[in-house]
């Protein structure tokens, strides 16, 4: 470690290290050049190095990965659920049809984002910050911030 690291940051990194696997050292080459460097990160980035190190982004055997830009999306499809039902009164299942016909998100998958959803707010985790709520600059499912 280098001198002058927060005691607390270079106390979290050293747990973290422990779960990775000796034998697949070589593969975060190019994040530790991109850390590394000046490069400032931005919200995005930080996020998904916070997936990395909980496991809450990883690439699993018959799986998929989940990225910032798809869990954004889902975020996005939960707030719009929760707003056409809450705020505008607008019964569930005219809901459902409405993210079906504007997100082609089938009912199942909208229940598992707001489940994601309230998952992620319980800890704390706000994904879609105020200034794009004001700017109602959403993201689009697949697409990176």
């Amino acid at each position: 470690m280098t001198n002058g690291a927060n005691v607390t940051f270079r106390n979290a990194i050293v747990r973290a290290g422990k779960m990775i696997q000796f034998k697949y050292r070589s593969e975060g080459r190019e994040l530790a050049e991109i850390l590394r460097s000046n490069e400032p990160l931005g919200l995005g980035e930080r996020e998904l190095l916070a997936q990395l190190v909980t496991g809450e982004w990883c690439n699993t055997a018959g799986g998929q990965s989940h990225t910032y830009g798809d869990i954004m999306f889902a975020v996005t499809v939960s707030k719009y659920f929760k707003h056409r039902t809450k705020t505008d009164n607008i019964k569930k299942t005219a809901v459902y049809a409405e993210c079906l016909e504007k997100f082609n998100v089938a009912e199942s998958t909208v229940r598992k984002y707001i489940k994601l959803h309230e998952d992620r707010m319980a800890d704390g985790i706000n994904d879609i910050p105020e200034k794009l709520i004001s700017t109602r600059i959403l993201p689009k499912k697949g697409a990176s911030e």
